[in-house]
């Protein structure tokens, strides 16, 4: 019969009484059901196979060994200590661990922390336990490693979603790329060092309108707010290093406050619809405004003062010429000051007095400071109506180009004359020096003194009179020093019969 469905042994047979006779049916049977049980029964050293799944009646298994096989039990030691799931790694992008006891297969959801050995992952990163096969590493899902997501002899921790193993964590370290995109679970963030957008901006938000009053009430919604009403006032309701925009709607008065609402020039702001100013709170309540920008584009400080412009601090490097179609004649004394200027090099703008103009104008330099240059007065908006070289003598033709000069004919050496500074083409712009001016050629070999006149040679100045018939003789100027004459065409001449 043997043991009922709880586990129980009942006796087939009742008990034997003294000197009486056993049956042999009987005691066969009930030894039989013994024999039966005990081999049913668990066997101290090991020999029997469990056949059932065993019922420990809310009791515990003490002293069990640690397991050593994928088919052993653990203990509670063991769980704990995590060494079932614990390997160190070798390799960096190809990392290899072996797991005891080992592995056969990957199943989805198994977890393993791996200690690297070697240097830092430098790209994709593969594990592969047990010989089982690499499988790729990856982060936020199918994401493939970056260098340096494993650091080097740091632990890192993975599990595998049937595909793939999925990175969870590196050490007590903190994923530096874990793809965050919202911080709303923590209401105060801190950060360690400076934040490095790594090429991206943080987004400013506008909040919702907010109404003027005194003070007006700053809110925790946005960065950039629309400022309804004309409430007037002097201070804000805001916490400490809040930078803050207001576009105002309407006209209020902002009134200055040292040390509660500091505003430029400590002047005191009257708004326009459609300014904008610019505001950051160094503390509670503490607020100065950075920036304002009206609407207009005019500059909120207008009622300067003398004193507000030191005489020199207007940088004459940037300032060129600017004229406009009509001027007010105005009386000047000669100590009024002018800015004159060069526009095509602002470097040459200066400032000097009437005296000194005038006194510029009566003493002139006679001595150019380079080879083909001139001193004096000159003009660069007439053509040229040939092919000219630098210091000819031309001569202004009827059809308004400069044309080389020659006392050969009256044509050609009497109409208003001078000396070309630069060489053109015909039909180009071309730089010459008038009636009045010193010029320098370096390559003049002039007597200092001596009158000089139109050549017969085209484009050429002479120290030898004419003399052939029908020749002209007109005088262009003097030499001052062998390489500088004083060109001052005579507007009288003589031709030669």
């Amino acid at each position: 019969m043997g043991r009922d469905s709880s586990g129980t042994y009942t006796r087939t047979q009742s008990d034997y009484s003294f000197n009486t006779v056993i049956s042999e049916t009987q005691i066969n049977s009930e030894l039989n059901d013994i024999a039966s049980e005990l081999t049913l029964s668990l066997e101290a050293s090991g020999k029997k196979a469990w056949t059932g799944n065993q019922n420990c009646g809310s009791q515990k298994m003490t002293a069990l060994a640690v397991g050593s096989a994928l088919t052993d039990s653990t203990n509670l030691g063991q769980v704990q200590n995590g060494g079932m799931q614990y390997a160190t790694g070798s390799g960096t992008n190809t990392i290899v661990a072996t797991m005891a006891p080992a592995i056969t297969a990957y199943v989805a959801g198994q977890t393993f922390r791996i200690k690297m050995a070697a240097g830092a992952n430098t790209g994709a990163t593969t594990l592969n336990l047990n010989s089982v096969g690499a499988k790729n590493i990856t982060k936020r899902g199918t994401t493939a490693l970056a260098a340096g997501d494993i650091p080097a002899s740091m632990m890192f921790e993975v599990a595998y979603d049937g595909t793939q193993f999925q990175l969870i964590n590196v050490g007590q370290d903190i994923d530096t790329d874990t793809g965050i995109t919202s911080l709303v679970a923590d209401s105060s963030p801190q950060l360690g060092g400076f934040l490095d957008a790594n090429g991206n901006y943080i987004q400013m938000q506008k909040g919702g309108d907010i109404a003027s009053e005194s003070p007006t009430v700053i809110d925790t919604d946005g960065d950039y707010f629309i400022c309804t009403g004309t409430t007037n006032f002097s201070a804000f309701t805001v916490a400490a290093d809040r930078h803050f925009f207001l576009e105002f709607a309407a006209v209020l008065t902002m009134t200055h406050g040292a040390g509660t609402l500091d505003l430029p020039g400590g002047a005191n702001i009257t708004t326009a619809a459609g300014d904008v100013g610019e505001f950051f709170s160094t503390a509670s309540n503490v607020v100065t405004c950075v920036n304002y920008a009206k609407k207009s584009g005019k500059p909120i400080i207008t009622n300067f003062a003398t004193s507000d412009i030191a005489a020199n601090a207007i940088d004459e490097t940037l300032i060129k010429d600017a004229f406009v179609a009509d001027f007010t004649e105005v009386v000047v004394a000669s100590g009024d000051s002018f800015l004159l200027g060069d526009a095509s090099d602002s470097g040459n703008t200066k400032r000097d007095t009437v005296a000194g103009i005038l006194s510029l104008a009566q003493s002139l330099d006679a001595t150019p400071d380079t080879d083909h240059t001139a001193n004096g007065p000159q003009t660069n908006t007439l053509n040229a109506g040939y092919g000219s070289a630098i210091m000819d003598l031309v001569f202004l033709g009827s059809g308004g180009k400069w044309l080389e000069a020659d006392a050969d004919a009256t044509s050609t050496s009497i109409n208003l004359l001078g000396m070309a500074l630069e060489a053109k083409t015909d039909g180009q712009a071309m730089n010459v020096a008038l009636a009045g001016s010193f010029v320098r050629d370096d390559t003049f070999n002039w007597t200092p003194g001596v009158p000089l006149y139109v050549s017969g040679t085209l484009g050429a100045i002479t120290a030898t009179k004419p003399s052939g018939s029908g020749d002209v003789v007109r005088t262009v100027g003097y030499a001052v020093t062998a390489d500088v004459i004083f060109f001052n065409p005579s507007s009288d001449y003589v031709t030669l019969a």
